[in-house]
């Protein structure tokens, strides 16, 4: 009768260490879920840009969530510096334009080194020059033999592209990886841009 007791009294300890487990183990759960919800919807938020600049210069600072060339007032964003920035950070961005155009410049030695492709786009971003009345031109006609204007490369999937005039460039103007689904021009009799929600490559 001892021998029982005692393995009643083991059986009923036990079962209480089980409960506690399960209840620790839930507790853990659900706030790892919680965290996994907050970095989604954290990751998840679109940034919004405006390149009101023909600037070719870098972003001064990738991923501080501000387009700038130069650190501080007036920010000066231009499509290199605003590629620059978006990539740097997870997520979707949106891209709007006040400034009418930019020209690539050839490669130029010393800080801050400008010129050359643009950089490829990885990460999901909107790009809508549409709503401009002049769009937005890239004249990529100084980069080096045989690179593309604008590539949306990897990572990319999902992106949308209108209102863009991508012009000289020595390669294609507009490359995609991967056969991810983008969304490339629209309705060419919506939007104010020369050619509506439309692009031209030439």
């Amino acid at each position: 009768m001892h021998t029982t007791g005692s393995r009643k009294k083991f059986a009923t300890r036990s079962m209480a260490v089980r409960v506690a487990l399960l209840a620790i183990m839930a507790a853990f759960t659900f706030g790892a879920l919680a965290l996994f919800v907050n970095t989604t919807t954290e990751a998840g938020t679109i940034v919004n840009f405006t390149v009101n600049s023909s600037s070719d210069d870098h972003d001064a600072i990738p991923g501080d969530g501000i387009c700038d060339t130069e650190v501080g007032e007036p920010r000066i964003c231009g499509m290199r510096a605003v590629l620059e920035e978006a990539n740097a950070l997870n997520g979707t961005n949106s891209v709007d334009f006040t400034a009418a155009n930019t020209k690539l410049a050839t490669f130029a030695p010393g800080p801050p080194t400008v010129g050359g492709p643009l950089p490829e786009i990885t990460e999901r971003i909107i790009i809508d020059a549409s709503t401009n009345p002049d769009g937005f031109s890239i004249d990529a006609g100084n980069i080096p033999s045989g690179e593309d204007g604008l590539v949306l490369a990897l990572g990319s999937s999902g992106s949308t592209i209108m209102g863009l005039d991508i012009e000289n460039a020595p390669g294609n103007a507009l490359v995609i990886c991967g056969g991810a689904f983008h969304t490339i021009g629209g309705d060419p009799d919506e939007g104010d841009a020369p050619a509506g929600q439309g692009n031209i490559f030439r």
